[in-house]
Formats: C-alpha cells, structure tokens, sequence
C-alpha cells in the first residue's frame, strides 16, 4: 500500500474544490481557500475561508462576478474570482 493512503478514507469525502469563477449564476458555495496575498483586500468585505457567497451574476465574455455576502453584493473581477477556490453548497429542501 502506498505511504499516505488511508484505506478506511472514502475519497469521496475530500470537498470538491472549483475556482469561483467557473461557478454559474444563482449557486451558492462556502470559500475553502483564498491566496494569501489577495485575501488582505477580500477578508474586509466578508469574503474569507468559511464563509458562503452566493453567486449573483457573471457578466458576459470574462467580465466581474457579482457575490453576496453578509447581505452585502460585491464585485469580483475574473481573474480573482478564479484564484478563489469553493465548494458548491447543496441546499435541502
């Protein structure tokens, strides 16, 4: 057996992480990572590891991505969207 492998680990455990950019509009997801050097601009406005957004709007052909958080909407350009990485949250009805 490989070092490293827990065979009593499902690997369908371990959250899926997708880059926010690639999330579509009307999902919501909780941020699992943020790069260190872009979250001293986005842990003020609520965005930070944990912490559930829901994805408003994408503007078309690579344009900002609006997020909600805390009750508040705030705009993400592309390129910073895709470094954040999240989870897609599954509400249950």
């Amino acid at each position: 057996m490989p070092i490293g492998k827990d065979p009593s680990r499902n690997p369908q455990d371990k959250p899926k992480q997708i880059p926010l950019s690639s999330v579509a509009s009307g999902s919501r997801v909780r941020v699992l990572a943020i790069p260190e050097r872009i979250a001293r601009q986005l842990v003020p406005q609520g965005v930070r590891p944990g912490e559930f957004l829901t994805v408003k709007n994408r503007a078309p052909i690579g344009g900002a991505i609006l997020v909600g958080v805390n009750g508040a909407t705030i705009a993400l350009g592309r390129a910073l969207a895709r470094k954040i990485m999240v989870k897609l949250v599954v509400e249950s009805r």
